[in-house]
């Protein structure tokens, strides 16, 4: 197998499966965000409210670290990608 093809293999499912890690988090960070703010609009008490807070900033950090593998990954596997899918797009339409 030519070195070159498991390299971009190896890096489309770093890059998938970071996206799929990134929406995770996106929608993990909304809901904790939600929970937190309606926390807070009823009036726990301060240790439930730290607890939320701390998720909300543990899902921002996620967001951080993941968006990053994946804006880094994502671009060089594109192309290949982008390229390989009109090839077969060509030979059969």
């Amino acid at each position: 197998m030519d070195p070159l093809i498991v390299k971009y293999a190896i890096m489309a499912i770093i890059a998938a499966i970071s996206g799929f890690f990134l929406a995770g988090f996106c929608i993990y960070t909304i809901y904790v965000a939600i929970q937190w703010l309606m926390d807070k609009k009823k009036e726990r008490p301060d240790k439930e409210i730290a607890k939320k807070k701390e998720k909300f900033w543990a899902g921002i950090i996620g967001l951080g670290v993941n968006g990053l593998l994946f804006a880094i990954t994502f671009p060089v596997v594109y192309s290949v990608v982008f390229e390989a899918f009109y090839k077969v797009y060509d030979r059969f339409f």
